[in-house]
């Protein structure tokens, strides 16, 4: 997701999104149109799910890496989240900056409030986020019950990194509208172990292990 990285001046964003179109784009994106800010979020349904993915990058000071939805986004943000609800898809929601927990301001999310209220009042399944590098867990409160809110961690990272070894999740996806199942497996290293296993595996929606 276009994020910090993406946007450390006005002008680099519209080069990245060009070269990352193919990972960027909607279903309903037409390839003849370039993207931009008004492209997200963008949405792809793959059989009963739908991913939809939010943009943070935001042009920023120096040694800034904060970032921000904006109000034109959260209000597209909201209608997909309704329209999906109706669908009866399992919503995966997915940002760079963390929507939840504390940081200092240069490495915010500007309207995380924002962004919660619109995830509470209308719902998701899941919100997988970036930026942290670190593997977390999270939650936030909505009208259809609690919403797992994962860190990904970094997937380069060696084994002796400072903040957590590399990994990696496997989301697995079951159920029907009122009854999903979502189990997630950690997989990377320890701490001074370089084979790559499964390090977790934990149920994020559901009570029952996906199959």
């Amino acid at each position: 997701m276009p994020g910090n990285h993406d946007a450390y001046v006005r002008s680099a964003l519209s080069y990245h999104l060009e070269r990352w179109a193919p990972f960027l784009a909607g279903d309903e994106s037409c390839p003849d149109t370039p993207l931009d800010v008004g492209s997200f979020p963008y949405v792809r349904r793959r059989g009963p799910v739908a991913l939809v993915g939010v943009s943070t990058a935001i042009p920023t000071a120096v040694f800034l890496a904060s970032g921000e939805v904006g109000e034109a986004q959260l209000h597209r943000l909201r209608e997909i989240l309704i329209s999906l609800k109706k669908e009866g898809l399992f919503r995966a929601v997915m940002i760079h900056h963390p929507p939840v927990g504390e940081r200092r301001y240069h490495r915010d999310l500007r309207d995380a409030v924002a962004f919660r209220r619109v995830v509470a009042e209308e719902g998701a399944e899941l919100v997988l986020h970036g930026h942290d590098h670190r593997a977390s867990l999270g939650t936030i409160e909505s009208v259809d019950g609690p919403v797992p809110v994962v860190g990904v961690p970094s997937a380069s990272a060696g084994p002796e990194d400072g903040r957590g070894p590399g990994r990696y999740n496997l989301y697995r996806i079951s159920g029907a509208p009122g009854a999903w199942q979502c189990q997630m497996e950690s997989r990377g290293y320890l701490a001074g172990d370089t084979d790559v296993a499964r390090r977790d595996l934990r149920q994020l929606v559901g009570s029952e292990p996906a199959i």
